[in-house]
């Protein structure tokens, strides 16, 4: 008996050997150059972000779902400049940057994919603002939400009050509506949301970061200001994009598990009743 009970435990063990390698190769994060479809994609087994026309105008949904029809669509749309009073003196449009403005690179982790995407980005105009700007798009192995990183080096101020300027990152969601959440958070629609941090840095130094939720024609826009004192020369932050989890009946790791527990007991049973 004590034989046919080794026997049976050791196959357990190998299942849940086997269940856990499965579940890890599938949550592995990737990155793709997609040169048909005119975009990068990001994605692990939970959520996917396609950069549309390659730039950091995203679309976000969960990975098996069609892109085209669910999710969201978020463009990480201005960095700006205001003045003392609030008003836009300098305006860089990310939507409106070239693809061959950004330069990209992509490094994969055992757990986790990193997407750099950064551009000397100078606009036209009379309103036309000029920094670096960089982006750094952060994915684990399986999670349901991606952190990016916004670097600001370099922005030439334009506000007579240098010192009193402030600098701003709009986001722009289509076809959906953005609802503040209790902590720094916003819904978006039911399928997913943006959360973001209480500070930022500002040459090193922490400073704190407030937030705006508004609507233009068919588009919500949420704006996040940095409260520096002004004429800062790096500006550093990280939001959260993600995507709303979907109820399931657990994963097959999950149901591996109870499954080998359930044989285990089963079988000290069997041996029990045997020694009876």
């Amino acid at each position: 008996m004590k034989a046919e009970l080794f026997a049976i435990c050791i196959a357990t063990l190998f299942v849940l050997s086997v269940l856990s390698t499965v579940a890890e190769a599938k949550g592995k994060p990737s990155f793709v150059n997609d040169q048909q479809g005119d975009k990068w994609v990001l994605k692990n087994d939970q959520i996917s972000i396609w950069f549309q026309g390659k730039k950091p105008m995203l679309k976000v949904f969960r990975t098996g779902q069609d892109g085209s029809k669910t999710g969201y669509m978020l463009k990480i749309q201005q960095v700006f400049e205001k003045d003392k009073d609030g008003t836009a003196m300098a305006v860089v449009n990310l939507e409106s940057a070239r693809p061959q403005d950004w330069t990209v690179s992509s490094e994969q982790g055992i757990d986790s994919t990193n997407v750099t995407m950064s551009g000397n980005i100078t606009q036209t105009g009379a309103m036309g603002g000029s920094g670096v700007i960089t982006f750094v798009f952060h994915i684990d192995t399986s999670s349901s939400e991606a952190k990016f990183d916004v670097v600001v080096d370099d922005w030439q101020w334009r506000s007579p009050d240098k010192d009193n300027a402030t600098l701003a990152l709009k986001l722009l969601v289509v076809n959906e509506v953005l609802r503040e959440k209790a902590d720094d958070s916003v819904s978006v629609g039911s399928v997913g949301y943006v959360k973001w941090a209480a500070t930022a840095k500002a040459d090193g130094e922490d400073v704190s970061v407030t937030h705006e939720v508004g609507a233009e024609g068919g588009a919500t826009h949420l704006i996040l200001t940095f409260q520096s004192s002004g004429n800062v020369s790096k500006l550093e932050y990280d939001p959260t994009v993600g995507v709303t989890k979907a109820s399931t009946g657990g994963s097959a790791s999950s149901i591996g598990v109870v499954g080998a527990i359930l044989t285990v007991a089963a079988a000290a049973a069997v041996v029990a009743r045997r020694r009876k």
